[in-house]
């Protein structure tokens, strides 16, 4: 039993793992303007002990770098953050790079620094751009080579290398409830961006004093956003409606006479379809006095 469970273990797999990591973890490239563009540099290390090939792809930063006390290793000002997306902002000259066995002194700006490869993407800073901070991230994929050295290997560390900006302009996040109504079955907060940047939005409502989740939704500045929850019972309710956007919130109080859903309007069964064409009338009735004159 202990020379079978021997060879066993002899013939088996290895289970590999390998980190990918980059540097800096996030690259400041300070403030920029509509129409600029900025290089965005990452040394990446690996500890595969071979070439590897990495595909590049742009993606969202994780939403909990923005949440209040995550332990950032950059400086952003979270009431100055914008939640504009800007996928399509950033591209890659490359969308694959390979990093090497053996790592060598790369410089980014004056420092020098050992890795097994640099990512490079560009930033353009589109007319649509709103101001204040942006985040972002890289998508580092490595591709592992052919049938077999792969085998058993597992990625136990994964960088995702990411980048900060500043659109100059002034930004405020702001918005505000203007009013709670009924439509239709539903209880309907709406809501009113009066700040500069787009902020991703959740509203929480409290209807005679059960709680229910009006969603989440990204509101642009100066737009005007419904969030809607199905009545529980028509008549007069209390209703507590909240709206949150990280950084602040608007609530408001207030009685409303709960519609029930309207039915759907039907055509009548004495209803002729079709539009009335003049010209096929004249026509029929001057075919039906030529016969008669016929006869």
């Amino acid at each position: 039993m202990r020379y079978a469970l021997l060879a066993f273990l002899v013939l088996s797999p290895i289970a590999l793992g390998i980190s990918i990591g980059s540097s800096p973890p996030t690259a400041e490239l300070g403030i920029l303007k509509i129409g600029e563009e900025r290089l965005i540099e990452h040394l990446i290390t690996s500890d595969y002990g071979k070439d590897m090939e990495i595909s590049l792809s742009y993606i969202d930063p994780q939403k909990a770098t923005l949440e209040e006390g995550f332990q950032r290793t950059f400086y952003v000002n979270l009431s100055q953050v914008s939640d504009q997306p800007i996928t399509g902002w950033v591209s890659f000259p490359q969308s694959k790079i390979v990093t090497r066995a053996e790592k060598k002194l790369f410089y980014l700006g004056k420092q020098p620094t050992w890795a097994n490869g640099v990512s490079k993407a560009i930033l353009r800073v589109p007319q649509n751009a709103e101001p204040g901070y942006h985040l972002g991230a890289i998508s580092l994929g490595p591709i592992l080579g052919g049938a077999g050295n792969g085998a058993g290997l597992s990625i136990i560390g994964l960088s995702r290398p990411g980048f900060t900006f500043i659109v100059d302009g002034k930004a405020e996040r702001n918005g505000k409830i203007i009013d709670i109504k009924s439509s239709n079955g539903k209880i309907v907060t709406i809501f009113k961006n009066t700040g500069t940047v787009s902020i991703t939005s959740r509203n929480s409502i409290d209807i005679d004093g059960k709680s229910y989740d009006g969603g989440l939704r990204l509101v642009k500045p100066s737009e005007i956003a419904e969030f809607s929850v199905d009545s529980p019972k028509d008549g007069l309710v209390d209703v507590k409606s909240g709206v949150n956007w990280r950084t602040g919130s608007s609530s408001m109080e207030k009685e409303v006479v709960s519609e029930p859903v309207s039915p759907e309007k039907t055509p009548s069964g004495n209803a002729v379809s079709g539009t009335f064409n003049p010209m096929i009338f004249l026509f029929v009735v001057a075919a039906y006095f030529a016969i008669r004159f016929l006869l």
